[in-house]
């Protein structure tokens, strides 16, 4: 087993709200994207997804429009009530043109369209999703090797014994942080 070793000062209150309408609202407002809820304690504090939404995504709002963000916040917060992403037949076909529109595929895949360096956000916020980044950040739809320090808390399901959880108490973990979204487990 990995230690949990953050070596920053990561706080499990910065979570609150995790993949609520607030909460994705926030991650990208200029003003609190690089604080400690989102980038501000990890080796992303300066990174591209900061500049992005410090420096870009205000011109794009600009031009594409309040209601347009708005509609996309919407979007990633539904996804996150949901227990898996919907299947990509389900999604509106003017839904995955915001992804590109706020260029999010410049870097994120959604429905397996674009890509790069920042996780895959294919129903961002779900049980499913949540319950994935959990189990391994580091895996290549996530954060590959540039995973900051965020343990891999289940990435080895037919070796159970070098995970960090078990399977069920991963699942205790995804549930309590998807509580703003959800009433699971209540």
């Amino acid at each position: 087993m990995r230690p949990l070793a953050w070596g920053r000062k990561a706080r499990i209150d910065s979570v609150g709200g995790y993949a609520s309408r607030e909460w994705i609202a926030g991650w990208l407002d200029r003003n609190q994207v690089g604080g400690p809820k989102y980038f501000g304690t990890t080796a992303f504090a300066n990174g591209s997804m900061v500049k992005f939404v410090r420096t870009s995504l205000p011109e794009l709002v600009k031009e594409i429009g309040k209601e347009e963000l708005d509609r996309l916040i919407d979007t990633l917060a539904e996804w996150a009530k949901l227990d898996a992403p919907p299947p990509k037949e389900e999604v509106d076909e003017d839904t995955l043109l915001l992804f590109e529109d706020f260029t999010c595929t410049d870097c994120h895949s959604v429905y397996g369209k674009g890509g790069g360096s920042g996780p895959d956000l294919t129903g961002y916020g779900s049980r499913q999703w949540t319950i994935d980044i959990l189990s391994d950040p580091a895996h290549k739809r996530f954060y590959g090797n540039r995973n900051d320090g965020m343990p891999s808390y289940y990435a080895f399901p037919k070796e159970p014994e070098k995970n960090l959880l078990t399977r069920e108490e991963l699942e205790l973990l995804a549930d309590w942080l998807r509580r703003s979204v959800t009433t699971r487990g209540q």
